[in-house]
């Protein structure tokens, strides 16, 4: 995937125009917004990749099925006629379920809007049978229909919702996707307002190429965008969008997903979680079923458990372990750092979440590792993207520079042209402008981070 995107006034970055590649490298000292950006750029594109149509009606339909279980538990002397009509209702409304999983899998989102239209006649007919089951509710003297009229007039609400979305999909498409962009931003930079990401000016920018398309975050804590066809095409059609930063929150992984689900009464009075959005997003693929590994992921698998003499497995009751081999499990937490972090590339491969059309930002991926094991998951990384994953890495390591740099030079000018891009910030959050030759990047970027050295080795000379 291809993209270049100029970011303004975004958290610790003032101006930077970045090219996204097979192989992308942000590099810098520390605090000059790498982690902003990359950071940023997941939220965007896994909100982009999510399925917001599908998710819309999802949970509509879940409402429904929670509104119709307390009503029919709340309906005093309940006959057999009332329980026909609800069970009417609650088989149409499994029966567009169905035709939803049906006819959204593997189907494009800019389809969408033609396939609402498709379910109208399924929605009308769970009016009828509301209306039905409400005239039956009312007979006599109505005294059934009191003890659920709450009940009743907020299923009602919630069906009359869903059937004006069928037609009026577009606005309710663009709340749909202004409200995850905000959730994004909000949890993975794990602020109550996102404003608090203005740098300067008004309102932060993401402008990705050269026409109308950007995302905005207003200082009012709202966000304006306008994406193009191109865009969500293109980002709907990857298979998984990855965050991968610290291995610390897997070390903790039941107790974390545990502590979400006790924290959701202060969330919704407005406390920040502070775990972010990415861990869950990443730890939700971690726990699906997917298809089988390919055999060209499973040989960088391979290469990694072989490098850390073992492989991380998930337990039936959720918890990561290391299996060394030729010894018994152990908690992930008791491993070194080192495993973790290569471990939980071999994890992602084995489980499939890493696949071909996948795209996966890595936050400093040197992170205690020993320069041999840096030299080795920078290869790793390479692997993956041409094997067809989209990688973008922020770092301030000096060895993997040097790995890339004997890498790029076996390659030909183009080749290292059209499949890297090295990406370098300066201390007040700008952009340096890039050359055509990647070897030249790698070069400026290693007489940054590897000043101190040449500071030390001057003091040394003799005067």
């Amino acid at each position: 995937m291809e993209l270049n995107v100029d970011i303004q006034n975004f958290g610790k970055i003032s101006s930077a125009k970045i090219a996204v590649r097979p192989f992308t490298v942000i590099t810098g000292c520390n605090s000059s917004g790498k982690s902003f950006i990359t950071r940023g750029l997941y939220s965007i594109i896994h909100t982009l990749n999510q399925d917001i149509v599908s998710v819309h009606l999802s949970n509509k339909i879940l409402i429904l099925e929670q509104f119709l279980s307390q009503l029919s538990g709340n309906i005093s002397r309940q006959s057999q006629r009332d329980e026909q009509l609800i069970d009417e209702f609650s088989n149409t409304l499994y029966l567009l379920r169905q035709s939803i999983v049906q006819k959204f899998d593997f189907l494009a989102l800019l389809k969408s809007s033609d396939l609402l239209l498709s379910f109208i006649p399924e929605v009308q007919k769970l009016r009828d049978c509301l209306n039905n089951l409400g005239t039956q509710l009312r007979v006599g003297k109505g005294t059934k229909f009191r003890s659920v009229e709450n009940e009743y007039n907020f299923l009602s609400q919630e069906l009359e919702s869903l059937y004006n979305s069928l037609h009026n999909w577009a606005n309710v498409y663009a709340n749909s996707l202004r409200d995850e962009l905000r959730r994004a931003f909000s949890e993975n930079f794990q602020l109550s307002n996102i404003s608090g990401l203005i740098s300067e000016s008004d309102h932060s920018l993401f402008k990705f190429g050269h026409d109308e398309t950007a995302v905005k975050i207003l200082s009012d804590g709202n966000i304006d965008f306008n994406i193009s066809r191109t865009l969500l095409n293109d980002t709907h059609g990857l298979k998984n969008v990855v965050y991968l930063e610290s291995p610390v929150y897997f070390k903790m992984r039941n107790v974390l997903k545990d502590s979400r689900l006790i924290s959701v009464n202060m969330l919704r009075r407005g406390a920040v979680n502070p775990v972010p959005k990415h861990f869950y997003d990443l730890d939700e693929l971690l726990s699906a079923n997917l298809p089988e590994i390919p055999d060209k992921f499973q040989k960088i698998a391979d290469k990694i458990e072989e490098a850390i003499n073992g492989n991380l497995v998930v337990t039936p009751r959720g918890e990561i372990v290391y299996k060394e081999n030729g010894k018994l499990p152990v908690s992930l937490h008791m491993a070194s750092s080192g495993i973790s972090n290569m471990g939980m590339i071999a994890l992602l491969l084995r489980r499939n979440v890493l696949d071909e059309g996948s795209f996966f930002f890595i936050d400093e991926p040197e992170m205690n590792l020993h320069t041999t094991w840096q030299h080795i998951m920078l290869d790793v990384l390479l692997d993956l993207s041409n094997a067809g994953v989209n990688v973008v890495i922020a770092t301030h390591s000096l060895d993997m520079l040097h790995r890339l740099e004997f890498i790029v030079e076996n390659m030909s000018f183009e080749e290292a042209k059209q499949k890297i891009s090295i990406n370098r910030l300066t201390v007040d959050g700008y952009s340096e402008q890039c050359s055509e030759n990647i070897l030249l990047d790698i070069n400026e970027a290693k007489q940054i981070l590897g000043a101190p050295y040449i500071e030390i080795m001057k003091k040394r000379l003799p005067k």
